[in-house]
């Protein structure tokens, strides 16, 4: 019997360490959002995935900053309208502080200006890039939160498929050249110019070209400069031709 009771209390030590490793192995999550319906809705969502979970919920941004100082965070959701401030400023600033940190800014619009603004970097005035743009409708289920969080992890950015789409919706393209269609999938491969370039055998200038006429086809517009346009691009080009990617 003290055998049998020895091994139970083992097994049961065991599991309780199994479980422990596997919470604090999930991903942390702080949400930052001054309506408080909106964010303790949200903050059960993300529970509710049972492979995150929440450490802060807050409608201060100086409250987050001074938190995410003081401790380890994997993921931090923003509402793009906060009561001072615009929530891709704090994003930035939160950035700022920690720039392994992906953001998502989450909101009621659609609006491909936002989401440039959101995926713009200019390292020279300390601007960093934000890493997702997600409507507030999109976040039903823990199941799309789990999926945003594992592509931004893998590929460094996310945007709503949703917000694509309404910008497309309407819209007639011209249809691409050969050439045209063959930088896109490339592009939306996440290839650089120079791999391009070496992968068509043309030049890095054609290739530049290339991406400029497409910007043009898919109605991204805004900065040159912007490597945000570049992100909407690819996305751009995954929407519409799907599987058809190489």
């Amino acid at each position: 019997m003290e055998v049998c009771w020895a091994a139970y209390n083992l097994s049961f030590v065991s599991a309780h360490i199994y479980l422990m490793t596997a919470i604090e192995n999930q991903p942390r999550v702080i949400i930052l959002d001054d309506q408080l319906v909106q964010r303790e809705g949200i903050a059960r969502v993300v529970e509710d995935t049972g492979t995150m979970r929440i450490v802060l919920t807050t409608d201060s941004p100086e409250q987050a900053l001074q938190f995410l100082a003081e401790n380890t965070v994997d993921l931090a959701l923003v509402d793009l309208v906060l009561s001072y401030q615009r929530g891709t400023v704090v994003g930035r600033a939160i950035r700022r502080l920690r720039p392994d940190l992906p953001v998502i800014i989450y909101t009621h619009e659609r609006s491909m200006v936002l989401a440039a603004d959101i995926f713009w970097a200019h390292k020279e005035s300390g601007q960093p890039a934000l890493q997702g743009y997600l409507l507030t409708s999109s976040i039903s289920n823990g199941n799309i939160l789990r999926h945003v969080y594992d592509q931004v992890v893998a590929t460094g950015h996310y945007i709503d498929p949703v917000v694509l789409e309404w910008h497309y919706r309407l819209r007639e393209y011209e249809s691409l050249t050969v050439r045209e269609e063959e930088c896109a999938m490339c592009l939306a491969a996440g290839m650089s110019n120079e791999v391009i370039s070496r992968e068509l055998c043309i030049t890095i200038h054609r290739v530049e070209n290339i991406i400029s006429t497409l910007y043009l086809k898919f109605r991204i517009l805004g900065d040159p400069g912007n490597p945000g346009r570049r992100v909407l691009l690819a996305e751009a080009i995954r929407l519409l031709y799907g599987n058809c990617l190489i």
